[in-house]
């Protein structure tokens, strides 16, 4: 097994260091709104969508599998920052409130396609306290 590397820090030469994938892939797969934006004309077509991954793949110099695994991480992780951001936000009443996660202005432009789901935890019910037990009759 000489000469291979399973851990550490990539060697000089050895390729792009893992956030510079990151960056990449989020400009690829900008580039291709047929995979997130819901009006585009291939967004359900399986077969175009299969030759986007593989010509995004090949622009990246990674596998078809790790850059779609990667991109669906990315795309979740910025979903939950997204949130979080508009959550703190709302809490304390400050729009300036932003992300330190760093790829999260990389993937901004999701953020117009990202379809907000009904949330539990805004929809709280307030009941009034009940009046306190008497022991009159």
């Amino acid at each position: 097994m000489a000469g291979r590397r399973k851990r550490g820090r990539p060697r000089r030469g050895e390729g792009p260091a893992l956030d510079d994938i990151d960056v990449l892939l989020a400009r690829e797969f900008q580039q291709r709104p047929a995979f997130y934006d819901r009006n585009h004309p291939q967004y359900r077509n399986r077969d175009y969508l299969e030759g986007m991954w593989i010509d995004m793949a090949e622009s990246v110099g990674q596998n078809v599998a790790i850059v779609k695994n990667r991109m669906v991480q990315l795309r979740n992780r910025y979903n939950l920052e997204k949130r979080r951001v508009e959550m703190l936000q709302d809490q304390y009443n400050d729009p300036s409130i932003t992300s330190q996660w760093p790829m999260y202005n990389y993937l901004t432009y999701l953020g117009d396609h990202i379809k907000a789901r009904r949330s539990f935890t805004k929809e709280v019910i307030v009941r009034p306290k009940s009046a306190p037990f008497s022991n009159s009759r």
